[in-house]
């Protein structure tokens, strides 16, 4: 239940997480370095996040999953369309 939940002043979008383009022009993210940017957010009081599925073919999604599991329940995150997980 997210009723009482004080949202941070600041969030971060996660569409420009450090990635690089092969040559048929898919993205990777690099994962170590996503991580450890996201998990600086939170721990310096970013509890919002911006993602969508299409950002990465769903895998920023998985990865804000990843880098937040220890923080499970001290954030929101919400894609563009306005669903919030």
């Amino acid at each position: 239940d997210f009723q009482d939940l004080k949202l941070s002043a600041l969030g971060m979008g996660c569409m420009r997480l450090p990635s690089s383009v092969d040559e048929k022009g898919n993205k990777t993210i690099h994962r170590e370095e996503a991580i450890k940017m996201i998990r600086y957010a939170a721990d310096h009081g970013v509890n919002y996040f911006d993602s969508a599925l299409m950002y990465f073919d769903g895998d920023c999604d998985k990865l804000l999953g990843e880098a937040l599991v220890p923080r499970k329940g001290q954030g929101r995150q919400q894609d563009p369309a306005g669903q919030g997980q």
